[in-house]
């Protein structure tokens, strides 16, 4: 009730966790990989097939 007079729901709803959750997953990725290059090679190999 006390969030509502903020417009907020005092529940999560659950996409929006699960966008939260892939969120913070895709920033440690791209903190600690290289994505670039790994899209480069995965290309790579599509291609030659």
């Amino acid at each position: 009730a006390w969030l509502a007079q903020f417009g907020q729901s005092a529940r999560i709803s659950y996409s929006d966790r699960v966008e939260e959750t892939l969120d913070a997953l895709a920033g440690h990725l791209e903190k600690h990989l290289d994505i670039d290059r790994i899209l480069k090679l995965s290309a790579e190999i599509s291609q030659r097939a």
